[in-house]
This record gives C-alpha cells, structure tokens and sequence, in this order.
C-alpha cells in the first residue's frame, strides 16, 4: 500500500483542523492564520425560517407545497377564463383559499417571530474568554466566541464545542480532586438526566478526537476549555440535519397522495370519455353518409 511521510495509507488519513490558540484575530491579511477557514466560522446559530425580505416567497412555496391549495389555485385560475369558466370569469375560489392562506402567514410568521428571539437571546448570553492583551478574563456574548479562544464555565451552559484544559473540581465531587475530570449535564441536548463524566486529553496529536459537546458544567468550581467549534460546525448543529428542515404532518402526506390520486383519476376519465364520445360520433357520422346499398 502506498503510504504518505507518516506511514499512513492513502486514503486513509485522518481529518484534522488547525486551531490558533486565543488568536485575538490581529493576522497579516496574507498570512496562514488568516487564511484558516477556522476563522470564518461565527458562533451565530439561527432556528427561523423566513426573515422579513423572504417571509412571503418562502411561505407562498411551502403553503403550495400542498397539492389541496395546488388544487384550488389552479380552479380559481380557470375560473378567470370565460371560455371554460363556469362562474361567468368571476374566481370564486380565491376567497376560502386566500383566507386560509392568511391566517397560516399570521400563525407561521408568529411561530417563526418566537424562533428569532429564541436565537437573539441565546447568542447575547455572556461567557467569559481570556483576552491576551488585557491578561484577564472578560465577559463577551456568544456570538463573538471564535475557534482557539480560551473559556473558563462555572454552572453555565457551554456555548460551542469545548475541549476541556484544567477542572477545578468543587468540594465533595465525585472527581476525588482530578483536576482533569467534569461532570457534564446533556439534558437540554439528549434527554439524558445522568450526568457525564469528561476527562481533559492529554496532549497528543489526536487530542481533538475528545472535543466537548454543549453540555452545562456541574458539580464543578469552574473549567478552562479550548473552543474547537462555533457555530454551525459544531457536533450540535451538524448532526440537526437540514438548515430549514420542513416538517410534513402525515395527515398533510395522506391529503397530498389522496389530491394527486383523484386528480389524476379524474383526468383520466374525463379524457376517457371524452375519446368515448368522440369515437362514437365518429362511427355514427360515418353511418350517416355512407351510401345505401340495395
């Protein structure tokens, strides 16, 4: 097999990621650190759906998602044409559709409205991070932690993906005064009411395979912790699946196939008999003007 300078096969190495350590984010334009893709990524995480430019087209396309209001849109739409309109060009339809259009918007634009304050207030929550210039710990808001800062956690739910450093363990824990153990609680994350045991790595080069997942540190005094992940690199968002997952009831499902099944039995009968007619017609015109023979 064919190797690389660490004796690793090809294609079989391993990822890594290069963490500046409480970089104060003061690198030459033009330099490595810089250029680290690490940097880009903000601890900013957002749950909504719409924001105010895009509330109208994204909700327009998910509501007609919905092969019932599909349905009625397309009634409404011949029922503008004379020719075939039997409502004399007057859409009829667009009255039950665009009322219960409306009120959707207004419970959908609330729902999402509760999601946008969920965010801001999570990301305005306050941390501490050593400053290197001050040689101090200052308290900053969750959206402007970065990948290499130092934290220290006391009691506080974590705000990004932590690699623990030092523990200061609490009197009486079960760490028998490790200064490398922490107990963490996941409840908000898993369900789980046990609380996790969590170790420091030693210093290797595979250290940051024990990357911290957003936990609340208990039974603890307080914990130094490396940021290894903000934002939507971290093990909590990457594993929520899609950005704007939509969520489908199976009522919504059902009523989807049901509206797709009628519509296209009644297509199918309609040109059915319309091919019926037309053959008969055709037979009977053409027993009209054939000569008679005696």
């Amino acid at each position: 097999l064919s190797t690389d300078s660490q004796g690793v096969p090809l294609g079989q190495r391993k990822q890594y990621k290069i963490v500046e350590i409480n970089d104060a984010g003061n690198a030459p334009s033009g330099s490595r650190r810089a250029q680290s893709p690490t940097r880009r990524i903000s601890n900013e995480v957002k749950t909504s759906q719409y924001t105010w430019w895009s509330f109208v087209v994204v909700f327009l396309y998910l509501t007609f998602q919905k092969t019932a209001n599909l349905y009625f849109l397309l009634v409404g739409i011949f029922q503008i044409i004379p020719s075939v309109s039997p409502t004399d060009g007057v859409p009829l339809q667009f009255t039950p559709l665009a009322i219960i259009i409306v009120i959707d918007a207004i419970f959908a634009g609330y729902e999402d409205y509760k999601r946008h304050m969920a965010d801001d207030l999570t990301i305005s929550a306050k941390t501490r991070v050593f400053n290197r210039q001050l040689r101090e710990f200052e308290e900053v808001e969750w959206r402007e932690l970065k990948v290499g800062d130092i934290v220290v956690a006391n009691h506080e739910i974590l705000a990004a993906d932590i690699m623990i450093l030092a523990v200061i363990p609490a009197e009486g824990s079960r760490s028998g005064g490790n200064m490398g153990l922490c107990y963490v609680e996941t409840k908000n994350l898993d369900g789980e009411t046990n609380h996790k045991l969590r170790e420091a790595p030693q210093p290797t080069r595979n250290m940051f395979t024990n990357e911290h997942e957003a936990g609340k540190l208990r039974n603890t005094s307080y914990m130094y912790g490396l940021v290894a992940n903000t934002g939507t690199d971290s093990k909590i968002m990457m594993s929520s699946g899609d950005e704007f997952p939509v969520k489908v009831s199976s009522i919504d499902e059902m009523t989807n196939k049901q509206v797709i099944v009628w519509w296209s039995s009644f297509c199918w009968d309609d040109s059915f008999m319309e091919a019926f007619v037309y053959f008969f017609a055709t037979l009977a015109s053409m027993g009209c003007t054939c000569p008679s023979h005696r």
